[in-house]
């Protein structure tokens, strides 16, 4: 489920739903916007003091969640299901043109894909798990 589920009002409830179809020892590949993130919170508020400079708002916009790895880990742990792997991508602040932001986000992902420091500084994660084989 690659950028799927921020879409979902009821995240919780998609990903149980989710983790229904894993069969045992089955993994479960996804992506979910970083809800710990401040990269993400300063994007927010950037966007904001755009559009009240500029006097544009976005209209009827869709609705985009994210959720905090501490939410992620326990719906998780409930449908026992145990971490593999989790990394940070996307680190750009959307501020400039698209070949500079990749360069921004290369450089980081270098460093920060798997450093604690990324999961407050990247806008996404990439979980991988596999469905316990206990009943």
């Amino acid at each position: 489920s690659l950028g799927v589920i921020g879409y979902q009002k009821r995240q919780e409830d998609f990903m149980n739903r989710l983790s229904n179809l894993v069969h045992q020892e089955g993994y479960l590949m996804f992506t979910t916007a970083n809800g710990d993130s401040l990269l993400r919170k300063i994007r927010k508020y950037i966007s904001k003091l755009y559009g009240f400079f500029k006097r544009k708002t976005k209209h009827k916009r869709v609705e985009f969640f994210s959720l905090k790895d501490t939410q992620v880990m326990s719906i998780l742990k409930k449908n026992k299901f145990e971490i593999k792997k989790k990394f940070y991508i996307t680190f750009g602040l959307g501020l400039f043109s698209s070949s500079i932001e990749c360069s921004i986000d290369k450089f980081f992902f270098r460093f920060l894909n798997n450093h604690i420091i990324g999961k407050y500084f990247s806008l996404s994660v990439v979980y991988i798990f596999k469905k316990s084989s206990k009943k």
